[in-house]
């Protein structure tokens, strides 16, 4: 039998004795982090190193001139934002692509407050994917419940009908 506290839940021992694996609420917090359990610290961690967000701008057409679309961040408006990554994935392709569609993405339509015109370079093919890199520029704050957008500012030049992209972009909590 196992040995429970008042609440019901297992002791440390009574866990032991049972050969359990223990929730984070479970175990005592022995770091220098506040809460009474691991799981308290964990939350408290969260808050201090910082929370991953991410805006997904889906099926944007690089052969439509000016196609813009937008994701929301899901955080909260009294937080600040910091784009970091930028993954753009073709989702769907009919006939032929040269890879040479151009993008911007901000925080307005037609916004390039994170990522001015940039080629999507040999980008011509379902599952193909670019990551590029924004965090060598300085940017102003963004609420992280923003609205990203993604425009497409300059078409791809092949003879293909359709050609979308999904586009994810992350950032830091500041």
């Amino acid at each position: 039998m196992v040995q429970r506290n008042s609440d019901g839940s297992p002791t440390g021992l009574g866990l032991r004795e049972a050969g359990a694996i223990p929730y984070a609420s479970q175990i005592p917090n022995d770091s220098t982090y506040t809460g009474d359990s691991v799981g308290d610290s964990l939350d408290a961690l969260q808050t201090t190193v910082g929370v991953r967000l991410r805006a997904t701008a889906a099926d944007i057409d690089l052969q439509t001139l000016n196609d813009d679309v937008s994701g929301a961040l899901p955080g909260s408006a009294s937080d600040a934002w910091h784009p970091t990554l930028l993954i753009v994935n073709i989702t769907a392709i009919t006939g032929a692509a040269n890879g040479d569609a151009e993008i911007t993405v901000g925080t307005s339509a037609g916004g390039t407050q994170i990522l001015t015109a940039t080629a999507l370079t040999d980008l011509n093919a379902v599952g193909e994917v670019i990551a590029i890199d924004l965090t060598g520029a300085t940017k102003a704050a963004i609420a992280a419940n923003d609205t990203i957008h993604v425009r497409c500012t300059t078409i791809d030049t092949g003879a293909g009908t359709v050609l979308t992209a999904t586009c994810n972009i992350y950032g830091e909590l500041i």
